[in-house]
Order: C-alpha cells, then structure tokens, then sequence
C-alpha cells in the first residue's frame, strides 16, 4: 500500500540533518541508550528511533555505523566513511554481534549489574529488526511511531537545525514473509519507507555467529531461572524464587527476573528472523548467501523445543511458538520434500512423550505449558495432515487411560497433558476440516473425563468440553445462552452426529437405573452415596440443552425427531427429581428439544395434572415437585404467553396447582424453591391471563406472604429458600396491584385495594419483601411518569402515605393498623423481627 512521506529534519542550509556522519551517529547513539534500558517504554522507542536511522542512513545512504563500548563500559557509535550499502550493513551487524558476546560476557560475570545495565534482549531485539528490514519477502514497511522521537533526537544533536517537512524518494523494496510480520508491525500505524533491493549483508560467518550466540542466551536464561533443576524439567515457581533470593537483593530481583523473560522472547524472535533470511537446500530465486542446513534447523528447533517444555511464562511462550510456528512454516514450505521429515519427527517426539508419560511428572502445569503449543504448530501445515490424525488418536487413547491407584494429584498426569493438547488443537481454525473426522471420539472422551478422580483431569476436560461445543453447535452470537441463535435444530444433530447419539442415551440410561436406586424421601435417615453421583451427566445435560426442536421440518426430519423424542424424553424425565438442583436445571432445559411442537399443549396439561394429583403437599415428593415446575418453566418458553392464556386450559390448571402447592397454615420446610418458581412462571404470564384466574393466584401468594413458620420453630431453618420464594410473591402481587387492577377514577375499591396492598408489603416483617415491593412501586411511578398519565390515588396520596407509614406503621403485628388486609395481622412464631428497623425501611421508601 502506498504511504505518506516520512518527516524530515532540515537544516538551515536546507541540507538534510541525517546526511551528515556525525549527526547520525550522535542520533544512533541516544536511540542505542534508550534501546539498551531495561525500562520497556524507553526500549520500544529506542528500537524505534534505531530502525528508522538505519534504514535511512545505513541502507539507503551508505553510512557505516559502528557501536562499541569503550573500557569504561561507555557506550559508542561512529561513523565511517560512506560505501556500498551491503558493506555498510555488514559493518553495523557485525558491531550489534560483537556487542551481544560483549553483553553476554558481562551477565555471566555479573547477572544482576548485567540485568541493569547491559541487558542482553535489546540488542537481539535491534539485531532481529535490522535483520528483518533487509531481508524480506513482500515489502519492508518501516514503522515510524518514533519519528517525532528521532526528530527531537536529531535536532538536539545539531544546535543549527530547524523541523521542515521533506519527501524522500521511493525505492522498490525485496518482499517478506511471515517471520518478518511481526517486525514490521512493531511501530504501528505510521508513514512507510521503502529499502534497497542490493543491501545482502548476511553472509555465513556472520550467521553462524547469530545463530550460536542466540542459543547460547537462551541456555543462560534457562539456566538462570533454576539451577537446581536438571535440563529439560521445567522449575516452578517457587524453584525461580529461590534461585531469586540466592543471586539478588530484593530490589534487583525484578529486574533479574524480566531479564531472563526478555531475553527467552527474544532470542525465539531472533531465530524465527535468523531462519526466514536464509535459504533451504534447492529453494531458488531467494536473495540471500546463507544457506540453512539440515543440522541447522535441527539446532535451532530444540532451542525452541527445549524452551516450550522448560519455561512457564505465557508470554515467552507465546512469543517462543510464534518463532516456532515460523520455523515449521519455513521448512514444510520448502520444494525439497526431504526436509519434511524434520518436523514431523518433533510432533511424533512430542507425542510420544506424552502418551508415555516420561519426563512430564515433575510440577502442576494446568495447561501443560508450551507442550500444545508445539503439536499445534507442527499440525496447521497442510503437509503434516496424516500425521496430525495418528498424533489425535494416540492422544484420545491416552486421555482415556485408567489412572493408577497410587496417583499423586501433586504431579502431571498425561492424561491431561493429552487433554490440553487436544484443546489447543480444536482452538486453531485452520485444523477444523481436518479433526471433523475425531470431533465424535473426542468429545465421548471428555465427556467419560469428568467422571475421572483426579481434579486436574476433570479441569481439563472441561475446558476441552467448553472448546468443543462451538464445534458441535456453533459460535456463540448473542449473549443469551440458551437463544435459539446460539442452538441447533435436534434433527440437525441427530443426523449428523449418530455415534454421538448412541453415547448420550447410554448415559442417560445408566443415570436412569441409578435415579431409581437411590433412597427414597419418605426414610428420614436416607442419604445419596457419593457413588451414585454421576459427574459426566453435567456435560451431556449441557449439550442437550443446547438443541431446540424444528419449526418446519420435512416429512424425513420429523421422523427422525420423533423417534429422538421417544428416546430421550422419558430418559430426560426421570432426571427431573435428582437429588442435585443444578442437575434438575439442566434436565429441565435438555427436556425442551424433546418435546414436539405438535405435542407441546398436551405434553405440558399432562404434566400440570400429574403435580396436581397428589392430595397434599406433604404427599408429593419435594424433588419431583421443584423438576417438574422447573420443566414447565422452561417448556412455557417455547410458546408466546397470549397462546398459553388464550388458546388453552393452562390458566385453570395453574390456579389448581398453586392451591396446591401453597401451604394452608404454616411454611413446610424444603418447599421454598418450588413455589419460588412456579411464582415466576406465573409472573411471567401476567400481562395475558385473564382476569378471573390472576386475581386467584394474587389471593394464593398474597397468603402465602403472610405465612410464618410454626410455632416454636426458628426462622433460619426456612429462611434462604423461603425468603426467594415470598420475595417472588410481594413482586407478583404488587405488580397485578399497580398495572392491571382499574385505575381510581373508574372503581374506587380497586384503588383502595391497592393502597392496602402496597402499604401491607411496605411494612412486612422481611426486609426483602420490603425492597421488592419498593422496587415495583418505582417502577410504576416512573412509568405513569414517562406516559404523563392523570394520577391514581395511589399516586395522590403518596406523600400522606408516606406520613401514615411514619405515624401507624409501629405496630406490633396485631392486625390493629389501618387499611390492612390479606392477613397482614398474622404472626410469624419464633422470627423476632425488629419493628423498629421495619418502621425505618418504610420511612425511607
């Protein structure tokens, strides 16, 4: 793309500043300090100022700059006289190469002055951007974020010089390739400048220097963060700490520690440019005199290899598998298919020593690090498709493998080394097509995974069960969960995933025959076993729940939904009474798909007739009362809730079955979560109900508000679920109260009525209550306000009700107090409330 002209600094003569020796070389030598701090914003604009100097002055210009450090550790930058642009490149890399060995003699004399003073990652970093510019397949952009940086640099340096805007000429510049993406992206948004096409400074000596100064910092850092350790076992934490303390004071041991990360980092991206500048064996046409050997490639890919399986910190490992990402890329590219053999080699290595579980147990990693980042890499290539199906099925047996008896929870287990690996992979969208072959096999895997007795197994399966179900029901596209945008069709998914089919009803079986087994409510001593929990129904409830039944089917898809219904509604069914809640939540949701539209009505009368068949309470069982409501909760969505009140018999059977589940006398424990949400299915049909049956249900849960708990009782055995639950009535009953009761001018009682509800429930007993009810009242306020509607009484009268909550809300709970009605007078046994913070609430409101 075209780019605007970069600034540039002019003198009073109108000559341009960087065309003279000694103003580049002062400029080169503020950009070399700032790129030498171990500060990370004085490094970026260092680097910055650097980049631009050289491709200006060194490439385009000719100008040989050195830098050195004199015997009293003081930096130096000169200039020489000007030459070709290849020898002046050559010239200022060789200087960067002798200053690395220079700074890495002086870390391993002194790692902690070192750290401070002559870092070694910002002169890698210099190397890989200078070494980037040059060599290049698709256009060099020079980044130039640090102009106004190195304007300010350069006019400081030359005491004549003034700012004014100039355009340089454009040269055509050689391509890049990936290993350079990052380089040229390093200073972002900003002016671009083209470089010289015949600028090859590279040559073998000078590459084999990089290369062998690059691994010997890395090995440095390695060693620097746990000697302790033997090589290739990665040190924890608590290993690094300790080497912390023995090397450094406490004021050093940071820069100490961001030394031995930058220097990791950067040493992988000096590599990964390393690599791209050079030529593989029978690649023509690349303009460069380096050729890259076999053994080459093999050094420089345990480097990599040897810090993804050693190292701990994420962005070292992400900057490392960047460069080795770049490395396979290079080499299962190339036109001699006798380098394929490389990295296959290192993705069957690394497999196999998961899978054999050698080395891996030495510290908790619980996403194992950098080892799926090397099976990734290695697998997004084209050319290494067969040999990423054979590493997949060797890694989905090693997942289901029995752990020993012994396991010590403390140490890496290969199964979830095989898990994380297996997640990293379904993470890369390049290798969708191709594990569309396993997706099957690997999610029974994670899905038999949660029923594992290590805890580091069951967190990764889930997270691999997370990474799969985007594949099995799509990304998600709205924040809805269970939207029917972010669901499939159950046809869709019985038809495409047949094996998945046959996997989900054995297990719904299996918890069938173990629901049945379990004790029975009606024993008081009765306990659930652990054992006959069953963790890997969470998964398959969860991926149930993610479907939804077809709208318009086909004359075939409704065949093969109707025989899916048939086979997992009673499977489905039965877990609505199991002794976990958020087991009965997701059975209630996993029922919904299974349930055809065609055979919704009757489905949910029948289901409505069976909780309401028991004589009493008492005499249902609570788990089977909370499952079933949950499911009507849930299946009352898939209709609109005018169908539901005016085209069926539901709001008759609702008011039977509320009369039911709504205690006479006194709250029965257990009960609390049941009526809770039978309240809010009903609140949810409120607008369309008729008359008749809303003012019945508002009778039912105004009683039930009032209840206590029986005599000699205390409160907090029935309090958290019965708070929800007298909470969801206040909310119901007011709501009816302020919307859909007739305003004051068309019926007075009704207004009065009203009144006696809102200030029955502003001097409840329950704070809760009382904020429910303040919030509803707000809400009507503020929207009689917004219509500009006449006010009712309720809202004439609110400041004077406002003063009779002050003067008469002091009761005792009597029942003497004015206007009050739906046994507002009923005690509640054993809560001992205080009236006096009741009094102080109602106030407030």
């Amino acid at each position: 793309a075209a780019a605007a002209a970069e600034p540039a600094v002019l003198d009073e003569e109108g000559e341009e500043i960087l065309a003279h020796p000694e103003t580049s070389a002062a400029l080169m030598l503020q950009a070399l300090q700032q790129a030498l701090n171990p500060h990370p914003h004085l490094f970026d604009i260092g680097t910055g100022t650097v980049r631009l100097v050289f491709s200006a002055c060194v490439v385009s210009e000719g100008l040989p700059l050195q830098v050195s450090r004199s015997p009293e550790g003081q930096l130096q930058c000169h200039a020489g006289p000007r030459t070709t642009p290849t020898a002046a490149a050559r010239q200022w890399l060789c200087s960067l190469v002798d200053l690395l060995a220079q700074h890495l003699d002086a870390a391993r004399q002194d790692v902690v002055m070192a750290a401070q003073r002559t870092p070694l990652h910002g002169v890698m970093a210099l190397l890989r951007t200078c070494i980037a510019l040059v060599y290049s397949d698709e256009g060099v952009t020079v980044a130039a974020t640090a102009g106004a940086a190195a304007a300010a640099a350069a006019a400081s340096a030359s005491a004549s010089a003034s700012g004014q805007t100039g355009t340089e000429e454009e040269v055509p510049a050689p391509g890049r390739d990936g290993a350079a993406a990052q380089d040229a992206t390093d200073g972002a948004d900003a002016p671009s400048h083209s470089l010289h096409q015949g600028c090859l400074p590279m040559d073998l000596d000078l590459f084999q220097r990089c290369v062998a100064l690059s691994l010997e910092c890395t090995s440095f850092a390695l060693s620097g963060m746990a000697s302790s350790r033997s090589p290739g076992e990665m040190p924890t934490f608590a290993d690094i700490e300790r080497v912390l303390e023995q090397e450094a004071a406490p004021e050093g041991r940071e820069f100490l520690l961001s030394f031995c990360w930058l220097t990791l980092k950067e040493s992988a991206l000096l590599m990964a440019a390393l690599v791209t500048s050079a030529r593989l064996p029978r690649e023509m046409g690349r303009r460069t005199l380096v050729l890259l050997t076999p053994d080459d490639l093999a050094r420089v890919g345990a480097m990599y290899m040897e810090v993804l399986q050693s190292c701990r910190h994420r962005g070292v490992i992400e900057s490392v598998a960047l460069g080795f990402s770049r490395l396979c890329r290079r080499i299962l590219g190339s036109v001699d298919p006798d380098m394929y053999p490389l990295p296959l080699g290192w993705l069957r290595s690394a497999v196999a020593k998961i899978c054999s579980g050698a080395d891996t147990a030495f510290s908790v990693t619980r996403r194992s690090a950098g080892l799926p980042h090397i099976v990734q890499c290695i697998a997004c290539n084209p050319i290494a498709k067969v040999e990423t199906l054979r590493a997949v099925k060797q890694l989905l047996a090693t997942a289901v493998l029995p752990l020993d008896k012994d396991f010590d929870q403390t140490l890496d287990l290969r199964q979830t080394h095989a898990l994380n690996v297996l997640r990293q992979l379904y993470q890369e969208g390049l290798l969708a097509n191709e594990l569309q072959a396993v997706l099957e096999d690997t999610v029974v895997a994670a899905i038999d995974c949660f029923a594992s007795p290590a805890w580091a197994i069951r967190n990764a399966a889930l997270l691999l069960f997370g990474q799969l179900i985007a594949r099995l029901v799509g990304s998600k596209k709205v924040s809805d969960e269970h939207s029917r945008v972010n669901s499939v069709t159950t046809t869709e998914f019985l038809m495409r995933f047949p094996k998945l089919r046959g996997f989900l009803l054995r297990k719904l079986q299996s918890a069938a025959v173990r629901t049945d087994a379990m004790p029975s409510e009606s024993h008081p001593g009765a306990q659930l076993g652990q054992q006959q929990l069953q963790p890997e129904l969470f998964p398959v409830l969860t991926l149930l729940s993610k479907l939804q039944p077809s709208k318009n089917p086909t004359p075939d898809e409704l065949q093969v939904e109707l025989a899916g219904c048939a086979e997992f509604c009673p499977l489905v069914c039965a877990l609505l009474h199991a002794p976990v809640q958020q087991l009965r939540v997701l059975a209630a949701r996993a029922l919904v798909p299974f349930v055809p539209p065609a055979r919704l009505e009757p489905f949910v009368l029948q289901m409505v007739a069976e909780l309401t068949a028991a004589p009493r309470l008492a005499q249902l069982p609570r788990l089977q009362l909370h499952g079933g409501v949950l499911a009507l909760q849930q299946l009352l969505r898939v209709r609109p809730a005018r169908f539901w009140c005016t085209q069926t018999r539901l709001p008759a059977a609702l008011v039977a079955l509320a009369a039911q589940v709504c205690p006479e006398q006194h709250l029965i424990p257990g009960t609390g979560p049941s009526v809770q949400v039978l309240i809010e299915l009903c609140y949810s049909l409120l607008q369309d109900l008729p008359a008749a049956e809303l003012r019945s249900l508002a009778h039912l849960f105004a009683a039930y508000c009032a209840l206590g708990v029986p005599p000699g009782s205390p409160w907090a055995a029935w309090h958290p679920g019965v708070t929800l639950a007298q909470q969801a009535a206040a909310r119901f009953v007011c709501q009816w109260a302020l919307l859909l009761l007739p305003p004051a001018s068309s019926d007075g009682d009704a207004a009065a009525e009203r009144e006696s509800i809102c200030h029955r429930y502003l001097r409840h007993p329950t704070w809760e209550v009382v904020v429910e009810a303040c919030s509803v009242i707000r809400s009507a306020v503020h929207r009689a306000g917004e219509q500009q509607q006449p006010r009712d009484r309720f809202g004439e009268d609110e400041n004077n009700a406002r003063d009779d909550s002050e003067g008469e809300g002091e009761g005792d709970g009597d029942g003497d107090g004015e206007g009050e009605g739906y046994g507002d007078g009923t005690e509640r046994g054993g809560e001992g409330s205080d009236n006096s913070s009741v009094t102080t609430t109602t106030t407030t409101t």
